[in-house]
């Protein structure tokens, strides 16, 4: 055996007890080299709610008012909100409604922001005459060192003439509002004078050794972090923002990138001063803006919700404006309350105690993240995280039990759990999320020959009846296959699927002459022994020759020889690790 296989997302496992590591192909697990994180986005405007506002050179430029709200109390509101502005919302969400209801309450102090929980509510809720609710989706992309991101640095929004910028509602329409089921509200549609991102310097780009993360994104501390600085009232201006990061990066000449254009990343894109016009290759760079200028559909807020399975080692970050809140396992992580330039928020999940205490390896927990942008005139966000989420996902189940009477025999059990938890149920608020095993809908048998649900040499079997003399179809939910039995078929191993709604998942193999196929199990060490050693793995394997270790998301960190079986790795990070030498894995725990 020279090929190791691993599926990060637990969902996929091939059977229940798994850890993910399969020696032989795992089919029906799909690859994942990016995931989309769903959103429900609630465009609304400043003419619309009174906690939205508009950078002016003079003053506030749009906010005269709102909902019963005079202009003062709102130039008040708003006042009392720029910067970071943390304990605006409550630290917990509400674990007795469904995941897909919980959105975040009030506090005393947040009313000083955002008046009432009345007003507070509608910014994650769809309602008449203040916000249209559409879907999106952020791709978070596999990224080459550390797990996935998205940057809206560098993204184009849909509709948006230039990349920069997170503005998910440029292309609304009556007609695309009306078909996910909201009340169009052209109102809220409102394009505003909008600027594109600015970058941090150099100094705060760089990968940090301990955290693998850009200095910038562990900067401020909050619920899930202690490493940095305390960040209330920050990032609401330059000077403040760039005094607080100097004295933690006393190197970091350059912060907030509009005084030092000459430290742009190098695929950063220039703009003819004024315009959104970029610059050509061959025209200086530094004779334009290093942002574009133009107008976009702003004042909206996000909420999405997802779940994770916890592993050591997971990580969650994010860098934007305005208000984000990111609650785990329904306890408050990230807090970035406020109107405030592009700030960061940091998650060590294995410090992280949620609330139903300490996140224990294996179980699966709730991600869910709220985020508005109440002010112009940027809209920026940025997720990075080694966390494979995905939102509640329609999924079969097979559970398997052997016959008492016959050893040959195997019962199955297909149960279907159908997630309407998508964001067009959201915003319906229709959202249910039903199993059914005694009457699973619609199923599909699916015969193919070899491992491959796509094999040329597939065949679909009629339920209700017994196939090749041994696999028992009668019972839709509960087929019956008697290997001693199977006859009529060809020399080979062949593979039982069953098909639900485009998903599929496989029963189980057989081989038709010779031995059986050997059953698809986890890797087992014999004469690998691993241990941790201060900061480094300790291997140990007598007559191996090379060894990798990997993260628990099946990524090589580090890979070499072993001098007479033996090997001491440093690692420049506490977690949890695989290490593989040969055909055994083993894993390890660094603290």
């Amino acid at each position: 055996m020279d090929t190791l296989y691993f599926v990060p997302d637990q969902e996929q496992f091939l059977t229940e007890g798994d850890d993910g590591w399969y020696t032989q192909f795992p089919e029906g697990a799909e690859g994942v080299c990016k995931y989309d994180i769903p959103m429900v986005v609630y465009d609304t405007d400043a003419k619309l709610h009174p906690a939205f506002s508009c950078y002016g050179m003079t003053g506030e430029g749009c906010q005269k008012g709102a909902q019963g709200i005079s202009a003062s109390e709102a130039l008040k509101a708003t006042d009392a909100c720029i910067g970071i502005t943390t304990g605006l919302v409550e630290n917990t969400l509400d674990e007795t409604v469904n995941q897909f209801k919980r959105k975040p309450k009030l506090t005393k102090k947040g009313t000083a922001c955002f008046f009432s929980e009345e007003l507070f509510s509608q910014l994650f809720n769809a309602t008449q005459d203040v916000n249209e609710a559409s879907c999106t989706t952020l791709p978070l992309i596999r990224s080459s060192n550390y797990g996935w991101g998205f940057e809206s640095d560098f993204f184009q929004s849909p509709g948006a003439k230039d990349p920069g910028g997170f503005f998910p509602v440029e292309q609304s329409t009556d007609e695309s509002i009306k078909a996910m089921g909201s009340t169009p509200l052209a109102d809220a549609r409102v394009k505003r004078a909008a600027d594109g991102p600015i970058f941090y310097g150099s100094e705060l780009r760089k990968i940090n050794e301990a955290t693998g993360y850009a200095n910038i994104k562990t900067v401020c501390n909050g619920p899930g972090w202690d490493g940095g600085k305390d960040c209330e009232g920050v990032f609401g201006d330059g000077d403040k923002t760039e005094a607080l990061i100097q004295s933690i990066y006393r190197d970091a000449k350059c912060v907030i990138g509009w005084s030092c254009p000459d430290q742009a990343p190098e695929e950063w894109i220039f703009f003819k001063d004024g315009t959104e016009t970029a610059l050509s290759s061959s025209e200086n760079k530094l004779s334009g803006s290093s942002r574009w200028t133009g107008e976009r559909n702003q004042h909206f807020c996000t909420e999405s919700h997802l779940t994770f399975t916890y592993n050591e080692g997971q990580t969650f970050s994010v860098l934007g404006d305005d208000d984000i809140w990111v609650y785990i396992d329904n306890k408050l992580a990230i807090d970035l309350g406020g109107t405030h330039l592009a700030a960061p928020g940091f998650v060590d999940l294995n410090k992280f105690v949620g609330k139903s205490g300490k996140l224990v390896v294996g179980e699966s927990y709730n991600l869910d993240m709220f985020t508005c942008d109440r002010r112009t005139t940027m809209s920026n966000l940025t997720v990075e995280t080694n966390i494979f989420m995905r939102a509640k996902q329609s999924s079969i189940q097979v559970q398997a039990s052997k016959d008492q009477n016959s050893s040959t025999t195997t019962n199955y059990q297909i149960c279907y759990r159908k997630s309407q938890s998508d964001c067009q149920n959201m915003i319906n608020g229709t959202i249910e999320d039903p199993e059914t095993c005694a009457s699973a809908p619609s199923i599909k048998f699916v015969l193919t020959k070899g491992e491959n649900y796509n094999s040329d040499e597939s065949v679909v079997l009629e339920v209700g009846k017994v196939h090749y003399g041994g696999i028992d179809l009668t019972n839709i939910n509960k087929p019956l296959i008697d290997r001693s039995k199977i006859n009529d078929l060809s020399d080979g191993e062949y593979t039982l699927f069953a098909e639900i709604e485009g998903k599929h998942k496989k029963i189980t193999s057989f081989r038709i002459g010779g031995e059986d196929a050997i059953t698809t199990k986890p890797v087992a060490a014999s004469n690998l022994k691993v241990h941790s050693n201060g900061a480094s793995i300790a291997i140990t394997a007598q007559g191996a020759k090379t060894f990798a270790v990997m993260d628990m998301m099946g990524r090589v960190l580090k890979s070499g020889n072993l001098m007479n079986g033996l090997a001491s790795i440093p690692m420049n990070r506490s977690g949890s690790f695989m290490v593989r030498v040969g055909n055994q894995t083993q894993r390890v725990n660094l603290k």
